[in-house]
């Protein structure tokens, strides 16, 4: 999984936010956004996973993921 944390009115990138995903195993994963708020996960197993994201001054957010191989 790839993807980039944004603000959701200027669209800026938002560095150092923390990246978690459970993938549909049950398996937690934790990374730190790039400078340009870019973030990737290898090796999640396929299925449902949830997605969230914990920013300073930005309120949290969760989303669930669908996982293809």
């Amino acid at each position: 999984i790839v993807g980039h944390v944004r603000d959701g009115e200027t669209m800026g990138a938002v560095a150092n936010a923390t990246v978690k995903l459970k993938d549909a195993t049950g398996k937690d994963y934790q990374v730190t956004a790039d400078s340009q708020g870019g973030y990737r996960f290898e090796g999640v197993a396929p299925g449902t996973a949830t997605l969230s994201v914990d920013a300073d001054e930005y309120l949290s957010f969760v989303a669930p993921a669908d996982v293809k191989v």
